[in-house]
């Protein structure tokens, strides 16, 4: 995904400005089977996107 980004906004971005994705890790599953787990997967990854 990154590197259609890289073709469709640009290679020359510096890396600071750059975009990159923040998801949950590639799973079989869509959801991780618990209600407490999702919670904490939820709550690092709103973490992560108002720290990046």
């Amino acid at each position: 995904m990154i590197d259609h980004l890289d073709l469709a906004v640009g290679a020359d971005i510096p890396a600071g400005e750059r975009l990159r994705r923040i998801s949950r890790p590639h799973s079989s599953s869509p959801a991780v089977g618990s209600a407490k787990r999702h919670q904490a997967e939820q709550e690092q990854l709103v973490r992560e996107v108002f720290d990046a």
